[in-house]
């Protein structure tokens, strides 16, 4: 009796270890709940033109090829890009929850700080014509104009218009996770701090020690296979969606790192059991 209840809370943990991780896994990408659609809502070429039109007609002829280039540039730069998945970020969530969640004062420092970053090389094209305080003035004054704020509503109507039913259910289900998560992540650890507390009281003398390092083993065996089938998972999870789901690393490899960390303790408790014996 007493090894098929020790079976079956081995089980109540190896389960909830593995959830316990997914969940975490989970929490890792959701700001990279974009990846789940195409932002083509969000035209980052026609953003960053918006700033720098006005500066265009300083610029001497000779110049203004130069001017594209470096509009170019500011398009490509790693720094715009994350400020504008940000924006598409907020739109996918605002959609979703139905607010209106973009902390407009942090988007307009996070971008006037961007653009003035270019303005001695803006101040350098122009030969002297726009200067650098110059440049923090037309940007200032774009993102202050009142259609500011209509802009990122038209954004998240645009969004609205091009996500599928599938699509929209499932980042209704990611929203609903997102509430969530602190409590199953938590609920999750005290389940798991029950279950363990109770094996130790039930098979004192060390004899725990072994029953951990059993699960520890097996445990890793499992998240390694999880791991190792990641890439047919992502495959179907890509199916479900209806469209490809593009991640800058495998969110598997979580499991990997707790595969090799449960046995290293499966080892270490296997070696504790035999010094007591």
């Amino acid at each position: 009796m007493k090894k098929i209840i020790n079976g079956f809370l081995g089980l109540i943990v190896i389960g909830f270890s593995i959830v316990l991780v997914g969940a975490l896994m989970v929490q890792s990408q959701l700001e990279n709940i974009s990846s789940l659609v195409e932002p083509t809502f969000v035209d980052v070429e026609s953003q960053v033109a918006h700033y720098f039109e006005p500066i265009r007609s300083s610029i001497p002829e000779t110049k203004q090829a130069e001017f594209d280039a470096l509009q170019e540039q500011v398009v490509s730069d790693p720094k715009f890009q994350e400020i504008s998945e940000t924006l598409v970020t907020n739109a996918l969530n605002d959609v979703v929850s139905g607010g209106m969640s973009m902390n407009e004062t942090a988007f307009k420092e996070d971008v006037q700080a961007y653009i003035e970053s270019y303005a001695p090389e803006i101040e350098t094209l122009s030969e002297g014509t726009v200067s650098v305080d110059e440049v923090s003035t037309v940007v200032e004054e774009a993102l202050n104009n009142p259609e500011f704020q209509q802009t990122y509503e038209t954004i998240v109507t645009r969004v609205q218009q091009e996500l599928s039913p599938k699509q929209q259910r499932i980042l209704a289900y990611i929203n609903g996770f997102t509430k969530m998560r602190g409590k199953i992540i938590s609920g999750t650890i005290a389940i798991l701090a029950v279950t363990l507390l109770v094996l130790v009281i039930m098979n004192r003398e060390w004899q725990w020690s072994k029953l951990f390092g059993t699960i520890a083993l097996i445990m890793s065996i499992i998240m390694l296979m999880l791991y190792l089938v990641s890439p047919f998972i992502m495959t179907f999870l890509q199916n479900r969606v209806g469209m490809p789901i593009t991640l800058k690393q495998n969110p598997f490899k979580l499991y990997l790192w707790s595969a090799l960390g449960a046995f290293v303790m499966g080892i270490l408790f296997k070696i504790l059991n035999r010094f007591e014996s």
